[in-house]
């Protein structure tokens, strides 16, 4: 979850063309993106942007804070229909696509749904970072919760990962009867082992992956603000593994992924992250600020149990082209596999400073 501080100093410009929703015609690339160079032992499996890409409209919400998109269920779909999921600060919402053609482009539909999330503590009135999984016949939703009073801004000490579900028979009925789904929020989930022992931390962005041989570990971010004890705002991208049938229980220790720290050289901020396996090979996406002013999206090799990312691993995440539609700051990123091709959906400025969503395809 990129924090609110939306400083620009300098940009990494993601360059996508205004493809919204229903018919418009996406971008097509005339070389592809900038490929991530680098990556792997010997000849690397690149990642890049692909020739296809877009914006997507968000139309019933009028707020410049669009964010946090994920696919959810793995863009699997869902009684025949598949869907994001993104937040606005305040609430989660789903979006609902469709793919022209296989391996052809995405087309976003004009609606947007809000998700209920019922049970939910008082106080605790931002929902940040939605992602949606299947287990059995339920959809668990795995989101970040704290108070964000006006106009302080978040309470980052407050902040938890928590899981909510509903029975997919449920999800899809409430969407056919234009309802918004209900979820029952289950509590605060793997808040055990953190190396702070004056609590003076959050725990953000959940994002749970599952390795080629049904290993399952839960990803997020762990965020210290700035203070006198500690100096800098530190954030700290960590992974547990935990039980595939019940991804709450834990089957081993925390381990680090990858570390950042604002105001240092070599890391800025990290959060945000994403793991996927994309053409056999698993990769973590990052969202990244350095010096906490001007967010850009990295990539690196990972394996497929985790474990830390070097620095010099990292290489910057680019895209190629000049299109009509200029979105900077990119970062918090989804990617997945439909029908064999990938795709991505992220997080960008665009030319009013307003904090919205885009997609691409990838290529590798």
């Amino acid at each position: 979850m990129s924090r609110i501080k939306t400083c620009l100093l300098g940009s990494l410009l993601l360059l996508v063309a205004g493809c919204g929703h229903g018919t418009a015609s996406p971008l097509q690339r005339p070389n592809g993106g900038v490929s991530a160079q680098g990556l792997w032992p010997g000849k690397p499996p690149a990642v890049r942007a692909g020739r296809v890409g877009g914006q997507i409209a968000v139309t019933s919400l009028n707020t410049p804070f669009i964010k946090d998109p994920s696919f959810v269920d793995g863009a699997r779909p869902i009684e025949g229909t598949r869907y994001i999921a993104f937040g606005d600060l305040r609430g989660l919402y789903i979006k609902a696509f469709d793919v022209d053609l296989k391996g052809g482009p995405l087309a976003f539909r004009d609606r947007e749904t809000k998700l209920t999330v019922n049970g939910v503590a008082a106080g605790l009135d931002a929902l940040w970072a939605p992602q949606l999984v299947s287990r059995g016949d339920r959809l668990d939703l795995y989101f970040s919760a704290g108070a964000m009073p006006p106009p302080s801004g978040p309470r980052w000490e407050t902040f938890r990962i928590h899981r909510a579900g509903i029975r997919r028979a449920d999800f899809a009925a409430a969407l056919a009867a234009g309802r918004s789904p209900a979820f029952q929020d289950e509590g605060v989930i793997l808040d055990d082992a953190r190396p702070f022992p004056d609590g003076d931390y959050g725990v953000i962005d959940p994002a749970l992956f599952v390795n080629a041989h049904g290993r399952a570990y839960m990803t997020y971010t762990v965020v210290r603000a700035a203070s006198a004890a500690h100096g800098s705002h530190e954030e700290f991208v960590r992974s547990r593994r935990v039980d595939p049938a019940d991804p709450v229980r834990p089957l081993g220790p925390e381990q680090a992924i990858f570390d950042g720290k604002a105001g240092t050289e070599d890391d800025g901020v990290a959060e945000a992250q994403d793991v996927v396996t994309l053409g056999g090979h698993a990769f973590v996406f990052l969202s990244s600020r350095p010096g906490d002013v001007d967010q850009r999206l990295l990539v690196a090799p990972i394996g497929d149990d985790l474990g830390r990312v070097e620095r010099p691993a990292v290489k910057e995440f680019m895209y190629g082209g000049a299109e009509p539609w200029k979105a900077r700051a990119i970062g918090s990123s989804s990617a997945a596999e439909i029908d064999g091709k990938a795709y991505m959906v992220y997080q960008g400025l665009d030319a009013a400073q307003r904090f919205t969503l885009g997609w691409t395809t990838l290529e590798q």
